[in-house]
């Protein structure tokens, strides 16, 4: 048998495994449990929670804007 059709094989194979491992792994970790709670969420009125290390003292001015010189 040619090599190629053995790599051919082989990379089917590994294709089969990632799916099937992908879609464990969706399952698992309740990426099905709720699909349309993200359509929903972009729509509340509130403000997103703080990145961990990049809380701001004052939440009005979350940057510092320097005076331009001149």
């Amino acid at each position: 048998m040619p090599i190629g059709y053995v790599l051919f094989i082989a990379w089917m194979a590994m294709e089969i495994v990632v799916v099937i491992g992908s879609i464990v792994w969706s399952v698992e970790n309740g990426q099905w449990k709720n699909i349309e709670k993200a359509k929903y969420t972009m729509l509340e009125d509130r403000e997103p929670a703080p990145w961990p290390g990049r809380e701001h003292t004052n939440p009005e001015a979350p940057h510092k804007v320097r005076p331009a010189k001149g």
